[in-house]
């Protein structure tokens, strides 16, 4: 009796944890956007995130566009572990990426083991990359791998959560709030943040890409005439404080070639993203698990 009398007090406890107006809320904007961050990663929750990119690289006498698409399904458990769906396409126009075959695989993440799950059969990507399809241990995986295939497949596979970025205050340089709306019947308080630009670049760029782009924009002159730009909006419930959704558009245009960089890339990049993400079912019980030995490759 005594054990159900404990386990109904604890969920009570939950429901109002989740029902109730939070008792004090920072009037800094800035501040209740990090307080939100912080009260997120105690949680579990699932999240949906769209990414639209479309990049120009520019030479003296031609141009080349590269669209992509970046789609993904998860959901994050209260300790940090996630299980993510990926899904990745591109072509020399929009029309064409969303037609293309997407390459997919599944990710999860527990603790410090990650695994892979290559969804390669019946797409091109089977033929291409030359290894089984299925469940990988990400070491296994990259050890199958040489040279400039293995950082390409280091660059795919390079990860993190939608929100990651926010995690560290230093890349938010300015909030604002703005007009409050009301989304699926829920009061919200909505937010303009303006980012680093160049610092979300930097951690966006794993390993060597971003000691390269460090050094690059090392280089006042180029640094001068490039033009990165990467803003947020933000929409975090009145009462309780959680994050629901998100929004950026940026931009990122450097000169390599106009600004005569030395031993540079021979050619300018202009590149433009727009992002999407969603988050729902704060706080439900979420178990990310391991394959079982038996379905990995080695």
């Amino acid at each position: 009796m005594f054990k159900v009398l404990c386990r109904s007090m604890l969920m009570l406890t939950l429901a109002l944890m989740f029902t109730l107006p939070l008792a004090a809320q920072p009037d800094d904007p800035r501040e209740f956007v990090l307080e939100a961050f912080d009260r997120l990663a105690e949680l579990g929750y699932q999240f949906t995130h769209e990414v639209l990119i479309s990049t120009t690289y520019i030479r003296a006498d031609e141009q080349y566009d590269n669209y992509a698409i970046l789609e993904e399904q998860g959901e994050v458990a209260p300790n940090g572990d996630y299980r993510v769906v990926i899904s990745r396409a591109g072509g020399e126009s929009m029309e064409e990426a969303e037609s293309s075959p997407f390459f997919v695989v599944e990710q999860r993440q527990i603790g410090d083991d990650l695994y892979i799950n290559l969804m390669l059969e019946g797409t091109p990507y089977e033929a291409q990359l030359g290894v089984a399809g299925g469940w990988w241990h990400y070491d296994d995986l990259i050890a199958q791998f040489e040279g400039i295939m293995q950082t390409a497949i280091e660059n795919q596979l390079s990860y993190r959560l939608p929100l990651g970025l926010f995690l560290d205050a230093d890349v938010m340089t300015d909030v604002t709030e703005l007009e409050p709306e009301v989304m699926d019947g829920m009061a919200m308080r909505v937010f303009a943040i303006e980012m680093d630009a160049l610092l979300v670049l930097l951690r966006q760029s794993p390993g060597a890409s971003g000691n390269q782009l460090r050094q690059i924009f090392e280089v006042a002159s180029l640094m001068a005439e490039s033009e990165l730009q990467l803003n947020y909006r933000l929409w975090i419930g009145a009462d309780d404080g959680l994050i629901y959704r998100g929004i950026s558009e940026g931009r990122t245009m450097i000169p390599y070639l106009s600004a005569g960089m030395e031993n540079g890339p021979d050619f300018d990049l202009d590149t433009s993203a727009s992002v999407e993400f969603n988050i729902s079912k704060h706080g439900e019980s979420v178990e990310i698990s391991a394959p079982s030995a038996r379905d990995l490759n080695r």
